[in-house]
């Protein structure tokens, strides 16, 4: 492992405290506006039917295969919703992701 540096200009003091305000169910709307957001980068996540979990389940089930995206999860639809609804300031201060 290389050994620290003593004088390295890379500054790993900075810190922001960011608040995350309380979440509330989303409405229809929030659910319509977020799939406006994500429709231009994803493509639509096909629904598949499988007849005997239908029947285990007593009702017609169908399964969106999210890690079908490109990227093969889910988290890259809230990633960009989120990201889509960021101010011009926010956005030039950039943004860290962790998963």
């Amino acid at each position: 492992m290389p050994a620290a540096r003593e004088n390295d200009e890379t500054s790993h003091e900075r810190s922001t405290i960011v608040t995350v305000p309380e979440l509330e169910e989303p409405i229809l709307a929030d659910v319509e506006s977020a799939r406006d957001q994500i429709r231009p980068w994803l493509p639509p996540t096909a629904l598949r039917s499988y007849p005997a979990l239908s029947a285990l389940a007593g009702m017609e089930l169908f399964v969106k295969h999210e890690n079908h995206q490109p990227i093969g999860a889910f988290k890259i639809r809230g990633g960009i919703n989120l990201l889509s609804r960021l101010s011009e300031d926010e956005r030039e201060r950039g943004v860290i992701s962790a998963s």
